[in-house]
């Protein structure tokens, strides 16, 4: 299935766009897109993203057609969602 990606606050900057379009396999969880994304893209996005143990950081957020959606509760993805990929900005 498709899904149209946002990327905001740091996972803007550490995925070098504001979006994309992406191709993930039906059924998908919000976890799913996580890790999916995290391998897609590594480096500082991943980092950002999950944990030592491969699995979403708490304060990694999702909201899928503008709810929010955390990626610890199973919620099925849906075909043409809109996902928007939420970090905590960091400040001093």
């Amino acid at each position: 299935m498709r899904l149209t990606i946002e990327y905001w606050n740091q996972a803007r900057s550490a995925a070098g766009c504001d979006g994309e379009t992406i191709e993930i396999e039906p059924g998908a969880a919000p976890v799913d897109l996580v890790r999916q994304l995290a391998t897609q893209h590594g480096g500082r996005l991943r980092s950002l993203l999950l944990g030592s143990n491969d699995q979403p950081r708490p304060s990694t957020m999702v909201s899928v057609n503008g709810e929010l959606a955390p990626c610890h509760v199973p919620r099925a993805l849906c075909d043409g969602d809109v996902v928007a990929l939420l970090l905590p900005i960091a400040g001093g």
